[in-house]
């Protein structure tokens, strides 16, 4: 499990230095920036699919149930948490036009987002009986630097 840590680390190193990028006016460094986000996103996000799936086969294996009894609920937060990283990941390139990016983007970081991640925060505080932790709230990193990478591509354009 050391190295779920240490993914996290570069996750979190990868977002920082594609914010950095985001402040130079060179197309390579968007695209830098991008690839950044892309590896940032999918790493962090991956690990913390990964551990909700080990708690799930976990919480599975030693039950008491019948091996086929599969908790499908459990799977929820997964699935969501997956379709809306390939999702982020899919919008932030340029192959898609800046005016579908944007809507679809605002739909999936203004609206799915703050569903998922209130969600999380309710699921964290019920069965915990606190509040997040600084490392839950990397949910909070994804939305915004999408947005500014995704404007520096036609900064006039996302304005209109």
């Amino acid at each position: 499990m050391y190295f779920l840590g240490n993914a996290n680390f570069i996750a979190g190193i990868l977002l920082v230095a594609a914010f950095g990028l985001t402040f130079w006016q060179q197309r390579s460094s968007w695209c830098i920036a991008a690839g950044f986000y892309t590896a940032g996103t999918l790493v962090g996000i991956g690990v913390k699919v990964y551990l909700w799936l080990l708690a799930l086969w976990l919480a599975i294996a030693l039950s008491d149930g019948s091996s086929t009894d599969i908790p499908w609920a459990g799977l929820i937060l997964p699935i969501t948490a997956s379709l809306y990283g390939i999702a982020s990941v899919v919008l932030v390139w340029p192959w898609i036009g800046q005016k579908n990016a944007m809507r679809f983007g605002k739909i999936l970081h203004l609206i799915v987002l703050p569903v998922f991640f209130s969600t999380l925060l309710v699921c964290t505080f019920l069965t915990r009986g606190q509040a997040l932790t600084l490392p839950e709230l990397q949910w909070l990193v994804y939305g915004p630097l999408w947005f500014r990478i995704r404007e520096t591509i036609n900064p006039s354009a996302s304005r209109t």
